[in-house]
């Protein structure tokens, strides 16, 4: 399409037309809108249009006399022109662009077209030479040339900023096709091979299952922001196939010309799953915080009369018989239980000083099962015991670990209610060198996939009657010696917890 809107290839006078009737190839050649000039087989110019004479200001005289026998095309063109004219005189059409000067001194860049004249025994006797569209008018052709390589480097450098963001960018037609797409977003919808561009949403969701599920989870179609004729904004997920998922905060902003007709879509999505994790890990310190002042508070009014009843019991005791000083010893043993629980609910407050020293973990393991064989043999569950050999001594506090090993235990045994078997194997950690592993193994109910992600939260428990306070404790322990702890379960299945400890403390 030229500047005057004529199609470029329509813009010059069929051949089949000009063998019809001499006076209208007369009509066509002098009334056509684009500038036509027509030449001899020597190159030398013969007659121009109407449309020709406005461009140069000047008639074919004014060019004689002043010595034009042709367009006065400059130097760097001229070979060019010289080869579109030997071909147009071998009956083909040429297409090219040029420069020549006008009679005023200015110079234009101009597409021009060239093809033979025709004559009724079809031979070539001519060549007909059309300006099918202006590149430039005013100004000399280096500095459009110079103009282009700007817009050209203007270009390259806002594609270089938008695929350096590590935002999404997509850009969309007005019927929501991808026009264009910055890498980071081809990275995340994995669309790095796919031929995206002319694309709506629902071809490419054809293409990608990953995109096709994020675009289930979208609440806010391209429909919808148009409709409303302003910035919107959202969250998606993006969950991917090997699992994992991303957090994103998505704006569409639609965008229009000067007359309020669509321009396009600005689609923007801003990775926040760090942000959200922050936000999680804030509001689990903030129930933390209330947990450990409440644990304080609650262990402060217990030892108080724990401490009576434990100095009136002894004063009791050198006054009793020995028959009834049995039940004077369990009462003892039920308050240093008592006195044990509080002294947990003071770890939650604050910090324990750790007493670090050589154990084998064996040990504590057999500790542990030998004070939780009553509440398993109530339950029919089995517990077995594999110990890898050689293995070294543990640096750690051996009684905070047996309150982790009792924790889990206890809700291994308790996650099989119908019996069952806990397997407890004690090796080289396979995944980092210089830690053991210790693993239980049950055969219980397992836990829900959508429930694993808040274990170890405080009052998140999967029991009736659980506080989620247990878990709690023992994922601080862990942390305090440098280790840590891992669930992985399956519902039906059971559960296997993962404690993994450093030889020596961080």
């Amino acid at each position: 399409m030229n500047r005057n809107g004529f199609n470029a290839r329509a813009a010059a006078p069929d051949l089949e037309t000009l063998r019809i009737m001499p006076e209208y190839k007369s009509a066509l050649f002098d009334h056509h809108p684009d500038p036509i000039f027509s030449y001899d087989l020597n190159g030398v110019m013969q007659h121009l249009n109407s449309a020709a004479e406005r461009l140069l200001g000047c008639g074919i005289r004014e060019l004689r006399s002043a010595g034009l026998t042709s367009l006065p095309v400059l130097e760097s063109c001229r070979s060019t022109r010289r080869s579109a004219f030997a071909k147009a005189m071998n009956g083909l059409h040429q297409q090219y662009e040029a420069e020549f000067a006008l009679p005023s001194g200015k110079v234009i860049l101009a597409a021009m077209r060239c093809f033979p004249v025709v004559a009724d025994d079809d031979r070539i006797i001519g060549v007909f030479e059309t300006v099918t569209g202006m590149v430039g008018r005013t100004g000399r052709a280096e500095e459009l040339r110079t103009m282009e390589k700007e817009l050209l480097e203007s270009e390259k450098r806002l594609r270089t900023f938008i695929d350096a963001m590590p935002d999404m960018v997509i850009f969309k037609d007005t019927d929501s096709r991808w026009v264009e797409a910055n890498e980071a977003t081809l990275a995340i919808f994995r669309l790095e091979n796919v031929s995206y561009q002319g694309m709506s949403d629902q071809q490419l969701a054809e293409k990608s299952d990953l995109y096709r599920n994020t675009l289930m989870a979208c609440n806010l179609p391209d429909q919808s922001v148009w409709e409303h004729g302003k910035l919107a904004a959202t969250q998606m997920t993006i969950t991917h196939p090997e699992g994992g998922a991303i957090i994103c905060d998505v704006i569409k902003v639609p965008l229009y010309h000067g007359d309020g007709s669509r321009k396009g879509l600005v689609v923007i999505g801003r990775n926040i799953t760090e942000l959200k994790q922050t936000e999680a890990m804030l509001r689990k310190s903030e129930k933390l915080a209330v947990v450990g002042q409440l644990a304080a508070g609650i262990a402060h009014e217990i030892r108080n009369p724990l401490t009576v009843l434990k100095g009136f019991l002894k004063l009791i005791a050198a006054q009793t018989t020995e028959r009834n000083g049995w039940y004077l010893d369990v009462m003892l043993t039920e308050i240093e239980q008592m006195e044990w629980t509080t002294t947990q609910f003071m770890t939650i407050a604050k910090p324990q000083e750790l007493q670090f020293a050589q154990h084998d973990v064996r040990a504590i393991v057999e500790d542990v099962t030998a004070f939780l064989y009553p509440l398993a043999t109530m339950n029919n569950v089995q517990i077995m015991i594999k110990t890898e050999l050689g293995l070294p001594p543990v640096s750690c506090d051996d009684n905070q670990l047996k309150q982790v090993f009792i924790n889990v235990m206890k809700n291994a045994i308790e996650s099989m209610p119908d019996g069952g078997q806990m397997e407890i194997a004690i090796s080289r950690s396979r995944a980092s060198a210089g830690h053991v592993s210790v693993k239980i193994i049950d055969t219980g109910c397992g836990i829900p996939p959508e429930r694993m992600g808040n274990l170890g939260e405080p009052f998140y428990s999967l029991k009736e009657k659980g506080t989620g306070l247990g878990l709690m404790i023992c994922c601080k322990i862990m942390k305090d010696h440098g280790g840590k702890l891992d669930i992985s379960s399956q519902v039906g299945l059971g559960t296997t917890v993962e404690l993994v400890l450093p030889l020596q403390p961080a």
